[in-house]
């Protein structure tokens, strides 16, 4: 880097240096590049005389000259890049000291004339060094040019040599390719690389709207396309979201892009789209489903809306306002919004004051080349006065600040104040000032500017209102003629788009002068004025589609429904039978208190499934909760009651065979029931009541651990408690209590499991409890494991099979007794009921028999002495029936005669007599009678008698009771 050293009248040496700048002063762009040029000369003016009314950093620590830390000041030299080759040939080096030239102006300008002034300066090599010339100093930078064609040309240039590298410093150069500093080492900008919004976009949907994925459309035939794919991919990594970037060349892939954005489930998309596709990009996607009330557009293009050149509103047909309203413009401020900033007004100000006096006007003229100033309408437009300022402008003044606080940077700790360019870009890329067009701050990593210090903003895009005032619908029907539709006016009518400024993108810098302060950035909303979307309201849509919530299959829906309904109904006939059956032996043996427990809890258990069923549908989430509040209640009121009869029965039956074995005798009631039932009925309440109101189980969405496609975990409606903690220790104390109880009554079952019980109840009442805590062990590990459908459906069975076991084990064995029971009283009255019908057979053919002898039937109950309960008749050889001759009247004896038990009594009737024996005709002929009128048929056993024929002697009669065990016996007959 050269310097020409000279003296101040202080005393202090000032170093001299120099920039080269090329601008594209045109003449057939109004106001050109003037401006631009201005700015440089106004920089070059505030910084020469440390003038800090835009960049404060210029200011000095004393008003005394030789206290200024940075003694460097510039000159500047300005080249046109209009002008052909052969105009730059004879104005600057002459016809016979030409070098080879390439078709870029800026490029010939810089191998030929400034790279020859460094080898003259004895800084370069390969050509032989001249005297200097003071009027041509060798550069210490370059600054410019303005198209990005120029600078891609140039930056290579600039760095291609380390012997002759210069810094190229751009206010406007955008493209993304001059980020690559492997190639282009000297090449820094002021101005963020095209694209360099894409991070600034990103920000705002993480930021604001909390979006983790969005996708991207982009039209590879667009300028710089290339970049915004690379950019968004790399935004989205850097703040760990998704992007899906879906491209095209040309309309006709264009529907093909917009599929795979469909295919995706984005909802908010970006849209990089040239102006002509534009109506037919978003018809589509109106036409897909993919813009419209659900989704959330972006663009960053405003020629999109706003014509460039006129700034008048852009026209389209009405067809795509559904699909554009409620959309979003992202766009650098390009001076609008900046009024009132510090270093824009300043800038302004000096402007005005400074550049407008006729001193500054005519150093400026000598300034442009000769070339420039022979093009026409010269004096018009390099007017200083009259000049428009463009955003440009600053970005210039930011640019050769940049360039000039960076050699001061570079001159520190230097010997004579040379530094090479590699310190001066690294003091650069250390860049951190307020310019002209605020914060200024360089990417260290592309030497562009840091986009995170530009001031964007976002803009609501809505349809503009008519001129008539009327909206949508309305200007469609207005339009209407008669006998068309609204949809053929959707298609000829014309809307404009309005721009609604909602968002400025604002930074907070803690630090500054190459100190690398820490900078923050946000998008900040503006005080009243809200955000509109397509649907109309200020809320944004979901970026993606809702947050999949896992349901129930149907199978298992209907599943559990079946095995409930079971339940239910089998505990509702289980006990109607009961109640029925109530005086029956079957029942009366087992009690009605102890069945109807049972029934009692296998219904109320059985309930359980029925808010567990309705865990899923469509009630409010305070009914929810409170079906879920159910649950654990009915469930442990459930299983109280029937442990506690299982726990009764087996207590009684246990204290009976330990009685037993005692030789006692004990009286076992059924209000013995009630101690258990109360003990854990008690029990549970204190824990259940403690529980409600510590940790009560409400309704809400619980996260699984199966995620959707987006990453994000499914969510199930299900009951849980508020207080996780507290929800395993009141689980463990109701489990403790009622498999206590229940494990006590199972060992109670199993000790009296051989104990010879009517209708085997000990047996049975062990199955019960053995299949319960076989549920319980095989059910419950596995629920907390399986996904949600399995489990409903394992709640379901386990409850099912709780249920089942304690009715089927206990009640199918009484039914199948009972049903045994009935059978053998229809056997028996159906006997009964023939031994009477031929019992009055052959009373007939007695009363018969007798009516023909004219003899007087024996009456039981008025012959004979009545002691006890009956009178025995009884027949001896004296005797005679039907006049045989073989006897004489009838005889009756005591019934102390008989040897009978304590209700038995009998008519013996019809016997006849003969010589040496006694025979009964039929064994209907022998029964019992007793007072009530009952008969009871008597087997009658004939014993042979030898003395028959006297008087003294009896025939010996035995009788045992039909279907009795008693045997009756006649004495001495």
């Amino acid at each position: 880097s050269t310097s020409t050293s000279t003296s101040t009248s202080t005393g202090s040496t000032i170093r001299l240096r120099h920039l080269a700048i090329f601008l594209t002063l045109r003449d057939d762009i109004l106001a050109g590049a003037f401006d631009i040029a201005a700015a440089a000369v106004l920089a070059a003016y505030h910084f020469n005389n440390a003038i800090a009314d835009v960049v404060p950093q210029l200011a000095n620590d004393d008003d005394d000259e030789q206290q200024r830390s940075c003694q460097i000041r510039y000159t500047l030299e300005f080249f046109s890049t209009q002008f052909e080759p052969e105009r730059i040939q004879r104005l600057y080096l002459g016809e016979d000291e030409l070098l080879p030239l390439t078709t870029n102006v800026a490029a010939n300008v810089l191998q030929n004339d400034l790279f020859r002034r460094m080898s003259s300066n004895g800084l370069g090599g390969g050509v032989e060094p001249d005297r200097p010339d003071p009027t041509r100093p060798a550069p210490t930078g370059l600054l410019g040019p303005v198209f990005s064609e120029q600078a891609v040309i140039l930056a290579e240039l600039a760095g291609v040599d380390p012997a002759r590298s210069l810094p190229l410093i751009s206010p406007l150069s955008e493209t993304y390719a001059l980020d690559n500093k492997g190639r282009y080492p000297t090449f820094g900008r002021t101005v963020p690389a095209v694209g360099s919004d894409a991070y600034a976009l990103v920000d705002y949907l993480v930021d604001n709207l909390n979006c983790t994925h969005f996708g991207v459309l982009l039209d590879l035939e667009a300028d710089f396309s290339s970049a915004y794919v690379t950019n968004f991919r790399d935004a989205a990594s850097q703040r760990g979201v998704t992007a899906t970037v879906s491209t095209y060349v040309g309309m006709e892939f264009s529907l093909a892009a917009l599929k795979q954005l469909k295919a995706s489930d984005y909802r908010y998309i970006y849209g990089f789209i040239k102006t002509p596709d534009f109506v037919d990009i978003m018809t589509s996607a109106l036409d897909l489903g993919i813009a419209g009330d659900d989704y959330f557009w972006l663009f960053s293009e405003g020629d999109l809306f706003n014509n460039p050149t006129t700034k008048e509103p852009v026209e389209y047909p009405e067809s795509i306002a559904r699909a554009v309203s409620g959309s979003a413009l992202i766009e650098s401020t390009f001076g609008v919004g900046l009024e009132g900033d510090r270093g824009w007004d300043a800038m302004r100000e000096s402007w005005d004051t400074i550049l407008t006096t006729p001193e500054a006007q005519q150093y400026f003229d000598s300034k442009m080349p000769e070339e420039v100033r022979g093009i026409q309408n010269y004096a018009d437009l390099s007017n200083l006065s009259s000049v428009r300022i463009s955003h440009y402008a600053h970005l210039m003044y930011d640019a050769f600040m940049a360039l000039a606080l960076a050699s001061c940077d570079a001159e520190k700790g230097t010997v004579d104040g040379v530094f090479e360019t590699r310190e001066l870009v690294a003091s650069f890329l250390r860049s951190d000032f307020d310019g002209a067009y605020g914060l200024t701050r360089i990417n260290k990593k592309t030497g562009s500017r840091d986009y995170r210090t530009v001031p964007y903003t976002l803009s609501n895009v809505l349809v503009a209102p008519s001129p008539s005032g009327l909206g949508l619908s309305d200007q469609s029907t207005a339009a209407s003629p008669k006998g068309s539709s609204a949809d053929d006016d959707l298609e000829s009518a014309a809307i404009t788009f309005s721009l609604t400024r909602t968002h400025n993108f604002v930074h907070s810098h803690e630090g500054s002068g190459h100190q690398g302060g820490i900078m923050s950035t946000s998008w900040v909303a503006i005080d009243g004025v809200p955000f509109v979307y397509a649907d109309g309201t200020t809320e944004p849509p979901l970026f993606l589609p809702p947050v999949e919530v896992y349901e129930i299959k149907d199978y298992a829906f209907i599943t559990g429904f079946v095995l409930s309904s079971i339940c239910l109904l089998l505990a509702l006939g289980f006990g109607t039978w009961t109640a029925v059956r109530r005086k029956s032996k079957v029942v009366r043996a087992s009690q009605p208190i102890f069945l109807g427990m049972l029934c009692s809890g296998a219904f109320v258990l059985a309930s359980t499934m029925i808010p567990l069923s309705l865990e899923i549908s469509d009630f409010s989430e305070e009914t929810l909760a409170q079906l879920c509040t159910s649950v654990p209640w009915l469930f442990s009121t459930g299983m109280v009651t029937s442990l506690s009869a299982l726990i009764s029965k087996t207590l009684r039956v246990y204290r009976v065979t330990s009685s037993s074995a005692k030789h006692k005798r004990i009286t076992v009631k059924p209000h013995h029931v009630l101690p258990p039932f109360i003990l854990l009925s008690v029990a549970n309440l204190i824990v259940l009541t403690t529980w409600t109101i510590m940790s009560p189980v409400t309704y809400g969405d619980i996260q699984l651990d199966s995620v959707d496609d987006f990453g994000r975990s499914i969510t199930f409606g299900s009951c849980f408690d508020e207080r996780s903690d507290l929800d395993v220790v009141f689980l463990v104390f109701v489990g403790a209590i009622n498999l206590s109880a229940a494990f006590a009554a199972l060992i109670l079952a199993y000790k009296t499991r051989r104990v010879m019980m009517e209708y085997n109840e000990s047996r049975y009442i062990f199955m019960t409890l053995l299949s319960i805590f076989q549920a319980f062990v095989v059910c419950v590990p596995i629920v907390f494991v399986v996904s949600p459908t399995w489990r409903y459906m394992l709640w379901h069975i386990m409850i099912t099979a709780i249920a089942m076991s304690i009715l089927l084990p206990v009640f199918i064995p009484k039914i199948l007794f009972h049903r045994h029971w009935l059978k053998k009283e229809e056997e028996k009255a159906e006997r009964k009921e023939q031994r009477k019908q031929r019992q009055t057979q052959f009373r007939q053919q007695v009363e018969d028999s007798a009516k023909k002898d004219q003899m007087p039937l024996p009456d039981p109950g008025s012959s004979g002495e009545e002691r006890g309960e009956s009178t025995i008749v009884s027949l001896n050889e004296s005797s005679s029936v039907g006049g045989s001759g073989l006897g004489e009247g009838i005889k009756l004896l005591e019934p102390k005669n008989m040897v009978m038990g304590s209700t038995g009594s009998g008519v013996l009737i019809g016997a006849h007599l003969r010589r040496g024996n006694v025979s009964i005709l039929r064994p209907e002929q022998a029964y019992r009678v007793s007072k009530d009128g009952t008969k009871s048929v008597l087997m009658p056993v004939v014993h042979e008698a030898p003395n028959a024929g006297t008087s003294s002697d009896h025939n010996r009669l035995s009788f045992l009771g039909y279907g009795h065990k008693t045997s009756y016996k006649a004495r001495k007959w």
